[in-house]
């Protein structure tokens, strides 16, 4: 027993030492690509004002010849050099300014030529590592080009960065311990979100026009949404998955991951989907549906039927703070003006929508998650989810029995987190599912007067959180996005205002609710000037329709800012 006890202990210590040695060779690598990267630019500033403007801005200019593509990258470069302090970037890219120089004939059937992008982490790109924030994956660099990275260069986008993330994904905090501490551009007590949260913060820093992430429940919107950027997750299929690395293969059940699309304009998340969705990518990967981008049906000027909520009513689930309301009501107020047709609509039965979700998401009870942190340096908020789902799963079961009574969201949390053992229980899981977005699709085409073509809701139940809430905390608030993953329905997030300082007067004055919701309301203290979005839902494969209203919704609260009457939108 001493021989095998020693024995452990010491395949123990020879992990931690071969991840400290991988770990350390990493941090070597980066500083010097850095120092590279850095000697690259140069000495003279940059235009400042092209990281100021969308893809189609930044396209016009190049075809008129104002600028370069080479300059339009060095702009970026600057501005992502400025960033490296902050940790959310991940790889550097060294030979994008030789595919920039060689850029020189930009093509207008094109819609990123010459423009550079960045990447999330986990997308890969030959030559370069794709560790999902792992020190265990690092040093392994990808030998493939993922199909998206392979649709971006045949358009002659130009990747140049990507960006951090936290590890394995499934959390509101991205930092890592290859990358660093990653914390909110306006506030360093505030988390950006996650697992996108690196990409978040490069494209609300203007660091980068156009931003390649993922979204599993809400990845790329809830850091969207707090940094006051704009983002598109499509229907899982328009966009290929091929070449983009996850652990979850073997772990999630029915709900696929998605390509999502993140920039500071509208117009910036269209020129990407037109890129994407191309013939071409259908025969990279036979899996994607073969439907090119529907110009006529974004030009289309049709009112609509858009439902809306504020909260997903007898759910359990915590409703939005006071800011989230106000902004939702705004933009409710701008679209009617606008000629929409907004009715009340709720989602069938939302609070089993969650526990669906959580079903699936935890269809293998955590065990693959939990492995792939296994002997990871890994933060607080993860080390509290890990805890968690390392309990068997038997007594998960009888400790939510024990706090029913007291917390039946959490509860059955507990219980939706401990796997599906038998093949019979994953079948009966998935028909559940299947029978659930049945519903959800029923319920907007039958709704009056006459069906539903986008709903309008929260993303996130408030703005950018303390880097010291509870994990539970916030994993309770995910279901405003984890629904429509469930769905596969497409959505988007636009950021509309700020929280003001009568938003935080109303917060404190909110004391009443679940022990959840007075939690959520007193960690909104000092959060004015923090960023706030909405949200709008699709009917599958329709992203055009979704970017048309998000760019209604976008222009309105630009005529707002700029003195005219479109909106009341702060």
């Amino acid at each position: 027993m001493s021989y095998f006890h020693t024995s452990v202990k010491f395949r123990q210590w020879r992990h931690r030492r071969n991840l400290e040695s991988r770990l350390y060779k990493k941090h070597k690598q980066l500083e010097k690509d850095r120092v590279r990267f850095l000697e690259s630019l140069p000495p003279t500033a940059s235009n400042d004002a092209l990281c100021e403007m969308s893809t189609t801005e930044l396209r016009r200019e190049l075809q008129a010849g104002r600028v370069t593509s080479l300059e339009v990258l060095q702009a970026f470069q600057r501005r992502a050099a400025k960033l490296l302090p902050r940790n959310c970037i991940a790889e550097v890219f060294l030979d994008a300014q030789k595919v920039a120089s060689g850029c020189t004939a930009i093509n207008p059937a094109l819609p990123l030529c010459g423009i550079p992008v960045s990447l999330k982490e986990q997308i890969q790109i030959i030559g370069y590592d794709c560790p999902l924030g792992l020190v265990k994956k690092v040093l392994y660099p990808a030998t493939v080009d993922a199909v998206v990275v392979k649709m971006l260069k045949i358009g002659q986008a130009i990747p140049f960065i990507s960006s951090s993330m936290s590890p394995a994904g499934l959390s509101l905090n991205s930092s890592n311990e290859i990358y660093g501490k990653q914390r909110h551009l306006l506030d360093d007590a505030r988390l950006s979100g996650g697992s996108s949260g690196g990409e978040a913060m490069l494209i609300a820093a203007g660091a980068s026009p156009l931003g390649f992430a993922t979204d599993l429940g809400g990845s790329s919107r809830i850091p969207s949404s707090f940094c006051g950027i704009c983002c598109l997750k499509p229907t899982s299929r328009r966009v290929s998955l091929y070449g983009v690395f996850t652990r979850y293969k073997r772990a999630v059940l029915h709900i696929d991951s998605t390509v999502s699309l993140l920039s500071r304009k509208v117009d910036s998340l269209v020129d990407g989907m037109r890129c994407l969705c191309q013939p071409l990518q259908n025969e990279l990967d036979p899996y994607t549906v073969p439907i090119p981008f529907d110009e006529a049906k974004f030009a289309d000027n049709t009112r609509l039927v858009i439902g809306y909520y504020v909260e997903l009513s007898e759910s359990g689930i915590p409703a939005p703070v006071p800011a989230v309301q106000r902004a939702l009501a705004e933009v409710r107020y701008l679209l009617e003006k606008a000629g929409h047709t907004l009715v009340p609509f709720q989602p069938p039965n939302p609070r089993y929508g969650e526990e669906l979700f959580t079903a699936c998401v935890y269809a293998d009870g955590g065990y693959q998650y939990c492995g792939a942190l296994h002997d990871e340096p890994i933060n607080e908020h993860l080390q509290t989810i890990t805890s968690f789902l390392k309990i068997p799963a038997f007594l998960r079961r009888f400790l939510s029995l024990l706090i029913r009574s007291t917390s039946h969201n959490f509860a059955q949390y507990a219980i939706n987190t401990c796997g599906r053992q038998r093949g019979a229980d994953m079948l009966r899981l998935n028909c559940d599912v299947a029978s659930y977005v049945k519903k959800v699709a029923q319920a907007m085409v039958t709704a009056q007067p006459r069906p539903i073509d986008l709903i309008l809701c929260p993303a996130t139940a408030f703005p950018a959180p303390s880097d010291s809430v509870s994990s539970i905390l916030l994993e309770s608030c995910q279901s405003y996005c984890g629904l429509w993953n469930l769905t596969d329905f497409p959505a988007g997030v636009v950021p509309v205002s700020h929280v003001t300082e009568s938003d935080e007067a109303e917060e404190l004055r909110t004391t009443s609710g679940s022990y959840v919701s007075r939690k959520l309301h007193e960690m909104q203290k000092a959060t004015m000037g923090l960023p706030l979005a909405v949200q709008l839902v699709g009917r599958p494969m329709h992203e055009e329709t979704v970017l048309r209203v998000m760019k209604e919704i976008e222009r309105g609260v630009e005529l707002r800012r700029n003195g005219g009457n479109g909106s009341r939108l702060a």
